[in-house]
């Protein structure tokens, strides 16, 4: 006698639920959910810091504008005519009152 037995069939135990791989759906939105989370607070520490190194070269910048604009003063009021003529006195140049001419007139271009 042959026994025709029918074989067990397969239980499908997600039956009506969708998988993706060997997970669950909600497994694979929450680890997506996860992971969009921590990439948003990453890109929000990257812009913070980004941002303080940019305020602290604005700041630099705005030193060295002023500095320069110190420097540009300096260079001015340095070559000045007044000051120009303190400094000759202080190192012992000084303007004379009257002028001795050596030789007489010589006459250029003179009709005779």
């Amino acid at each position: 006698m042959i026994n025709f037995k029918r074989h067990p069939q397969r239980r499908n135990f997600n039956k009506g639920k969708l998988t993706i791989g060997v997970f669950g759906l909600r497994f694979a939105l929450a680890i997506v959910f996860l992971v969009s989370i921590v990439g948003s607070v990453l890109f929000a520490v990257q812009i913070a810091l980004a941002s303080s190194r940019m305020a602290s070269l604005n700041l630099e910048e705005k030193k060295l504008v002023l500095e320069k604009k110190e420097l540009e003063d300096k260079l001015v009021k340095g070559d000045s005519l007044l000051e120009l003529a303190k400094k000759a006195e202080e190192r012992g140049f000084y303007k004379l009152d009257n002028i001795v001419y050596l030789e007489g007139e010589k006459a250029v271009a003179k009709l005779p």
